[in-house]
């Protein structure tokens, strides 16, 4: 049976990770955490997570989930910076030796990469570029092959509805298997409930990723009836990317 896996990675504690030299950091709530530094040097990581940790040092167990070598998995971090595009993520990988293997830089707000051969361990690092301030909320990770989370799976171009599978979800990570998804729909997709209920503009654009202006009808399927209050909004922003796209398309047929 197939499993959907997307892993969850908060900001958690301050710890050595943490650039706090001259840095104010607070905690927002229990997720989002907001951090100032004016003084900071470019090219110095902000935070770093590791997937490997001595437990009596640092008195945590690893915030990464393990990664299986020549696979590629997808990145997607919830994050504002100021100014815009100041911030970016590295991503490095050792051996067991801890001998650097390699590394790579993510810029976009989702991008993938591909676990090197012989990796035993990898960081993740949120590297300043010249941020000044730094909303972060969380990332996930996910294996490319599980990309129905947050992709449209089983397309069908003459079925007009989009069905999108909304999972209760309170941990750091989010099991979905394919027997949770009906095998007589078409055009399905899995969100994760944190990025559905995240800011409006973050919805907007999930819901450009997905081509949801070219469905008739969006169909909505969650396991938790919190979530309920978002339908109404995702709804509305449904239909006016409809009527912008049609008014678009009108304009073109007039010239």
């Amino acid at each position: 049976m197939t499993e959907y896996v997307l892993y969850t990675v908060y900001w958690d504690d301050m710890n050595d990770s943490t650039y706090l030299y001259g840095s104010s950091v607070q905690y927002l709530n229990k997720r989002y955490v907001s951090f100032e530094s004016l003084m900071m040097p470019a090219g110095v990581p902000i935070k770093e997570w590791d997937s490997f940790t001595d437990f009596q040092a640092a008195r945590h167990e690893p915030r990464l989930p393990l990664l299986r070598p020549g696979e590629r998995y997808v990145f997607r971090v919830f994050c504002r910076d100021e100014p815009r595009g100041t911030v970016f993520f590295r991503v490095v990988f050792y051996d067991r030796q801890n001998r650097r293997i390699s590394s790579c830089i993510l810029k976009q707000r989702q991008e993938s990469f591909v676990c090197p051969p012989h990796t035993f361990r990898y960081v993740i690092q949120m590297v300043n570029g010249g941020a000044q301030k730094v909303l972060f909320g969380y990332f996930e990770l996910c294996a490319e092959k599980h990309a129905v989370m947050h992709t449209v799976d089983r397309r069908d171009q003459s079925e007009n509805t989009l069905h999108v599978f909304v999972p209760a979800h309170s941990g750091r990570v989010l099991r979905v298997t394919e027997a949770a998804l009906p095998s007589h729909l078409r055009n399905v997709t899995v969100l994760s409930p944190l990025f559905f209920a995240s800011l409006r503009s973050e919805q907007r654009r999930l819901m450009r990723r997905l081509q949801m202006p070219s469905y008739d009808c969006v169909c909505f399927h969650l396991e938790n009836p919190a979530h309920e209050k978002y339908t109404e909004r995702l709804e509305q922003i449904e239909k006016k990317l409809k009527q912008v796209t049609m008014e678009y398309w009108n304009r073109k047929d007039d010239e």
